[in-house]
């Protein structure tokens, strides 16, 4: 045999192969997906530290250059409709300018119970704040994206599959059908495993993924650039503005049968108008846990929420202050009685101008003749000025002493909300 037909057996042999060892982008998104999908409810607590260089030229933000590094931790549970979030934040801040203790630090926390959802912080940076902070509750928020909302919040939402800042999940991303993907024809090395490379073009930006078939098809590295007219949050980013991210040094568990991605170095590099700013954070989490009993967690028994919070009801005028887990309405007891006083004054002689009383009756006859020289107009608005009057009272005496009577009855039941 000639080494011509030598080589073209070869080829004609190896080329099948080949193909056999590619794997398309339809297949690649499928794997990951499927996995992704595996990891829609869960719980778990996390550490962050993060260094962040910042360049800024515009005021007054020049003042906040230099090296800050920062840190955080907390906890996230969610089965996909209801979430709690808690997390605090310390270290240094604004060039150097507020260093916030980690024994007394920003705190935040977010709760929706399917119904309300409530936001307490307390920030001790904020001067004239109250010290014991600030809750607000909305008792009928829009449920749609409240969870992906809470995620893209979370430090850690690279490890939840929300990479490149668009505000949506990585997989919407994958399946939208204006995107582009394509798969480089060498895999590549991440840590141990070779892994295929996803190229991505698309309407939210553009990137590469590296999926990892030893652990899921979890995303083991990530690249994503964002540049004017991408949209993020649903918006087109403006221009000269331009961010990168990229995740690294991924590490996975295996929780109940599934790869669960726990630790990662993320850098973002954003250049905003001139002003650039470098975070290079890791994150790690730990005591995972899928598709948690919600419940029986008592995820929103609200324990960090101290006595003396100052409360605001949306949709309600009254202000609140938090005791003993209940809501107290801050109004001034005394006003409120000198109110109801004035109300039942105003009352009382309304109803003494009626007409079926005597003496009011022998006056309206007296009173009659210099108002019928005013004329038939002026005389109309004249007798309809005690009864405005007194709509007018009534009605802001009504209106408080419902948002009394109905603030006063709020208190928080086993889910905690105002029963």
């Amino acid at each position: 045999m000639s080494w011509r037909c030598f080589l073209a057996c070869c080829f004609t042999v190896a080329l099948p192969l080949c193909g056999a060892s590619e794997m398309d982008p339809e297949t690649l998104v499928h794997n990951y997906t499927d996995t992704l999908a595996m990891q829609q409810e869960y719980a778990f607590k996390w550490t962050k530290a993060t260094v962040r260089d910042t360049r800024a030229v515009t005021p007054p933000f020049e003042k906040h250059e230099g090296r800050n590094t920062y840190y955080a931790s907390g906890d996230l549970i969610t089965d996909g409709r209801r979430v709690a979030y808690r997390m605090n934040l310390w270290g240094e801040f604004f060039g150097h300018e507020a260093i916030i203790s980690e024994h007394n630090p920003y705190h935040w926390s977010y709760t929706f119970d399917g119904t309300q959802d409530w936001s307490y912080n307390r920030n001790p940076l904020h001067k004239g704040e109250p010290p014991q902070g600030t809750l607000v509750i909305d008792p009928s928020p829009p449920f749609e994206g409240i969870p992906d909302a809470v995620s893209i919040g979370f430090p850690g939402h690279y490890l939840l599959g929300y990479i490149g800042g668009a505000g949506i999940r990585i997989d919407e991303i994958l399946t939208d059908s204006s995107t582009i993907l394509t798969v480089r024809h060498e895999p590549e090395t991440i840590g141990d495993v070779d892994c295929p490379v996803l190229d991505i073009e698309s309407k939210y930006g553009r990137g590469s993924l590296w999926l990892d078939p030893e652990h899921g098809y979890n995303i083991a590295q990530a690249y994503f650039n964002v540049r004017s007219g991408d949209i993020v949050n649903n918006k087109p980013v403006a221009p000269d503005n331009e961010a990168d991210y990229s995740v690294k040094d991924i590490g996975f568990e295996l929780v109940d049968g599934v790869w669960f991605p726990v630790e990662a170095t993320v850098e973002t590099k954003g250049d905003y108008q001139g002003d650039r700013e470098t975070h290079k954070r890791h994150i790690k989490l730990t005591e995972v846990t899928l598709n948690p009993d919600i419940d029986a967690m008592d995820a929103f028994s609200r324990p960090d929420i101290p006595d003396g919070a100052v409360v605001a009801y949306v949709h309600s005028p009254v202000r609140f202050t938090w005791q003993s887990g209940q809501l107290i309405p801050a109004v001034d007891e005394y006003a409120v009685k000198e109110m109801e006083k004035i109300a039942l004054t105003l009352l009382q002689e309304e109803l003494s101008l009626q007409p079926d009383n005597p003496a009011q009756t022998a006056n309206a006859q007296y009173d009659a003749a210099p108002r019928a020289a005013e004329g038939p107009v002026q005389e109309e608005q004249h007798r309809s000025l005690p009864f405005l009057r007194f709509a007018l009272c009534a009605a802001v005496g009504v209106l408080l002493l419902w948002s009394i009577r109905y603030v006063t009855r709020a208190r928080l039941s086993g889910t905690g909300r105002p029963s």
